[in-house]
């Protein structure tokens, strides 16, 4: 192969292309680009990975030194955490030179018990030049599993429907929509979010009847600002659409109980008020920016209580700590914030409301809640990392205030977290600002 210094950049060609829109005039030289499927435009991609081949030959050894050391890090077989839903624990296992994940569950866990295959993504992209399974969720009862495919790359899902008593997929599958889908308490309406073709804005939602294939729009996003989201409550209780913009949000929702019901509009949505919702079955908890609350703060209002003048207060704004999200409990409510550019887990009893944080071994890290399925618990999944330990899974036990271990992905190699020390170390800027 050449010397990148005996090969001449492609140079792509100038043609005359003009925007009419907005009242403006804007040129486009490069327009015809978009033509992914041009043979003019195929000719200068592979010319340009050409070019890029030759300009970094002589780096090569040096990459392929980097690449071997990087996948000696990686571990070969593993299975992730196992997460708690319904009557089973549900977890992914990684094998050994297998690029996709294998999607399993089990009812106990211990060595004798029997395990479950839901999916083997590997079996589905051996027939395929592409396969991305974004979102994979079971029915409310367990038996039918639900998961979102993409074959080309472009984000347009196929939903998928499988019982997972026979093995066999049912009839009726969802195409070109997102991967975004939850299901109603019923075990056969599912509801989803379809994007728009052109822009891929997700702006509709539907209703749709895995036995029946019935499909019924239920609400459509006209600002074309805002995106349309779903969610739904720890406490299954609740069905959320979330219309959001760069800086404005509004929810509505529906009981899981009552797919063919009315959605109600929580609070209308006014410029540049950003907030979000939970459900703990008797009332709502709401993280909101209004009145000034930059960094959001906690609220808390009944059912029927939409009017932000009627709302309790939690847990008051501060300029110092950011109020990131909150996941909501049958007896606690488990609330992130980030503080002096550390990210803390606090504890908010729903009886007392007294708040504590939860203490981690290290002074540097990274936390998160993850993996939290199930309404009625004591304890809360963390999942913690640092510069110097992988994600470790912790099961925080509320009561006693205590982490206990669960699960930590293992780091291929000769690594040793021991080798290592990590420490924080505050400097004073000329205005006295610590960075």
């Amino acid at each position: 192969m050449k010397s990148f210094k005996e090969i001449t950049p492609p140079q792509a060609q100038k043609r005359s292309f003009f925007h009419q829109k907005f009242q403006d005039r804007r040129s486009d030289p490069y327009y015809w680009l978009k033509e992914k499927d041009s043979p003019e435009v195929l000719n200068y991609l592979k010319a340009e990975n050409t070019y890029a081949r030759g300009f970094f030959n002589h780096i090569q050894p040096l990459q392929k030194e980097l690449f071997q050391e990087m996948k000696s890090h990686i571990p070969g077989s593993y299975d992730t955490d196992p997460v708690k839903k319904g009557s089973y624990f549900y977890y992914v296992s990684w094998i050994q030179d297998k690029e996709h994940p294998i999607y399993k569950r089990t009812k106990e866990l211990n060595t004798t018990s029997k395990e479950e295959v839901l999916l083997d993504i590997n079996q589905l992209a051996a027939s395929r030049s592409y396969c991305d399974v974004h979102s994979l969720w079971a029915s409310p009862n367990d038996d039918i599993l639900a998961y979102a495919l993409d074959e080309e790359g472009r984000e347009f899902y196929t939903i998928y429907f499988k019982d997972l008593k026979t093995g066999q997929e049912l009839p009726h599958a969802i195409s070109k929509v997102t991967s975004d889908f939850v299901w109603a308490n019923d075990n056969q309406t599912v509801f989803y979010v379809k994007q728009n073709p052109e822009t891929l804005r997700s702006f509709q939602v539907f209703r749709f009847n895995i036995l029946t294939g019935a499909n019924d729009l239920v609400w459509t996003e006209n600002d074309s600002r805002f995106s349309v989201y779903l969610n739904k409550s720890v406490s299954t209780k609740h069905i959320f659409i979330i219309s959001s913009s760069s800086d404005t949000s509004e929810w509505r929702f529906l009981s899981a109980d009552k797919p063919l019901g009315n959605w109600t509009l929580f609070c209308k949505r006014e410029e540049k008020h950003e907030y979000f919702l939970d459900c703990g079955k008797d009332c709502f908890y709401i993280l909101t920016n209004r009145d000034g609350a930059f960094n959001f703060k906690l609220m808390k209002a009944g059912l029927s209580d939409h009017d932000p003048s009627s709302w309790k207060e939690i847990v008051p704004h501060s300029e110092k700590a950011f109020i990131i999200g909150l996941s909501v409990f049958e007896k606690f409510v488990a609330v992130t914030i980030r503080q002096k550019a550390i990210r803390d887990i606090f504890i908010l009893d729903r009886k007392t409301e007294d708040l504590h944080k939860v203490s981690f071994p290290e002074s540097v890290y990274c936390c998160r809640t993850e993996g939290n399925l199930e309404y009625q618990t004591d304890s809360v999944k963390v999942a913690f990392s640092s510069p110097i330990h992988s994600i470790t899974i912790y099961d925080y036990y509320v009561q006693t205030r205590k982490l206990v271990f669960s699960w930590q992905k293992p780091v291929g190699g000769e690594f040793s977290a021991e080798n290592y020390i990590c420490e924080r170390v505050f400097a004073s800027a000329k205005d006295g600002a610590q960075i």
